[in-house]
């Protein structure tokens, strides 16, 4: 997808945006700022699914070098529009996405997923990403959980 499905993108970012698992450690982002420059540029790339010329699913992956200098693909979101999830399509674009890196040369490839999204990470697991071990949010109690002192 080019400069020219923006527009569908951002479209189906905000239809999907509700949906997105909220939890305290994960919630939707807005897309970035510079979109286009990085999918016009080298270190950006969004695959896409149509039906009858509608963008039904996407998934943005940017390119990033760890402090050690390697490089990786992160997958930034996969989303699917509403009445199109549970038929494969997210699985479809992650994996056409990571063949899209992987013949400019990716070798590694990262993805989020939420524990409250078990679909997300049946999809991940089923794509061959591993699992990394958990971590864990600190969060603020509420007034409510606050201990009381004397």
């Amino acid at each position: 997808m080019g400069a020219a499905d923006l527009p569908g993108l951002r479209a189906l970012d905000a239809e999907a945006a509700p949906r997105f698992p909220r939890t305290d450690a994960s919630s939707h982002e807005p897309l970035p700022e510079d979109l286009e420059a990085r999918l016009t540029g080298q270190d950006g790339v969004a695959v896409g699914a149509f039906a009858d010329g509608e963008l039904i699913g996407s998934t943005l992956l940017f390119r990033v070098r760890g402090e050690d200098g390697q490089e990786r693909w992160d997958v930034d979101r996969t989303a699917v529009r509403q009445g199109h999830e549970g038929r494969g399509v997210g699985k479809a674009v992650k994996a056409a996405s990571v063949l899209a890196t992987h013949a400019a040369g990716g070798r590694i490839w990262g993805t989020g997923g939420a524990e409250v999204n078990a679909a997300s990470l049946r999809m991940n697991e089923a794509l061959g990403f591993e699992l990394e071990p958990l971590w864990l949010a600190l969060v603020p109690p509420t007034p409510a959980q606050s201990p009381k002192f004397g």
